[in-house]
């Protein structure tokens, strides 16, 4: 394989070309969520549109009983940002008990609680990368077949 042709990603290790610029190309790729550093940029409908899109142009499917998991998954992430924007404003350390005890804000159990739910959404429609070897088949790990269980075959 020509290394020129290579992805961006495996050409970062290359030290032989002097004028790539790589990690320009790579923030490229996958540009930052708009909510990251503002919370109120976040739009549940915008979401669900584009990951519709995402999802019809991968896997070449839309079906409509998608838009339950789809719509479970944009609320999650509501939830995430709105947890996130909570520590923004309160911080990480929350008091309790009239300001003698400190410990860690609810909001980051929150935050935990909801990420762990996010991502098993993603993966069931194959958002993530686990997710899509799943749904296109391309999983060729030695676990692939543990996972798929003992096939039976008819004699």
């Amino acid at each position: 394989m020509n290394k020129d042709k290579l992805p961006v990603e495996l050409n970062i290790v290359r030290t032989e070309k002097k004028n790539f610029t790589p990690t320009e190309k790579v923030k490229a790729r996958i540009p930052q969520a708009e909510w990251l550093e503002d919370p109120t940029a976040w739009d549940e409908k915008r979401f669900i549109a584009e990951t519709s899109e995402f999802m019809f142009e991968t896997y070449g499917i839309g079906t409509s009983q998608d838009r339950h998991l789809l719509a479970m998954l944009a609320d999650q992430i509501t939830i995430y940002v709105k947890a996130k924007e909570g520590i923004k404003y309160d911080g990480i350390v929350a008091e309790f008990n009239n300001g003698k005890t400190r410990g860690a804000s609810p909001y980051v159990s929150v935050m935990k609680d909801t990420l762990n739910k996010i991502v098993v959404l993603m993966n069931e429609l194959g958002l993530t990368p686990k997710g899509r070897m799943a749904k296109t088949g391309n999983d060729n790990s030695s676990f692939s077949d543990l996972l798929a269980g003992v096939k039976v075959t008819k004699k």
